[in-house]
């Protein structure tokens, strides 16, 4: 699955770059709020599961294919509201999205996510390690009028890759247990967001 994520990535942009497509573009902004969900296990070995709220928005644009299919690149900003600017994310999900009714579109695609602490000069209540992540994106848009829509999204992680940062304490291949093993994780989004189109 990570290695059809890595083809399949730079070959949705690619067809965002189309003469056609690029001609029946169109452009919008969310906003919307969900939860960060991570299943885990600690350096002792037991199972866990973690939720805390989150806030977003960004942008987007639509570039058609046909009258059922399109691509929508998006560039999405995301943070704990218990924790605004400590742990955040920056998400670059392609989503390939059909035309299932007039109302209602399903959408698929990945993302690659970028999670860093936006203030490094404080204590975090919900720090989390600097990663690149890639992800995979089932979702659905209800459209409400010919501007607004209702779009849910599950972020799923597929792949991570950490990154060292000087600013944490110890050590820094293992910046938030010290000396015990990375444990596993695997973290997700759940969203609802309001999207707003330009026309």
């Amino acid at each position: 699955m990570q290695h059809y994520l890595r083809i399949l990535f730079p070959i949705l942009l690619g067809l965002c770059c189309g003469g056609n497509s690029l001609a029946q573009a169109t452009f919008g902004a969310r906003v919307g709020t969900g939860v960060f969900t991570e299943f885990y296990s600690n350096p002792f070995g037991q199972k866990d599961f973690a939720i805390a709220p989150t806030a977003g928005l960004g942008g987007f644009a639509r570039f058609s294919l046909n009258n059922k299919l399109s691509i929508q690149p998006q560039l999405i900003y995301t943070t704990f509201v218990l924790d605004p600017g400590g742990s955040s994310t920056l998400s670059l999900p392609v989503m390939l999205a059909y035309t299932l009714t007039p109302e209602i579109e399903l959408e698929l695609g990945p993302s690659m996510e970028y999670d860093f602490i936006l203030f490094a000069n404080r204590k975090h209540y919900l720090a989390r390690t600097p990663s690149l992540n890639l992800g995979i994106n089932p979702g659905l848009t209800i459209r409400l009028s010919n501007n607004w829509s209702l779009n849910m999204r599950y972020t799923i992680e597929m792949l991570r890759t950490w990154y060292k940062l000087s600013w944490f304490s110890g050590d820094p291949e293992e910046p938030l247990l010290g000396d015990f093993q990375r444990p596993w994780s695997r973290q997700g989004y759940l969203t609802a967001a309001i999207h707003y189109t330009f026309r």
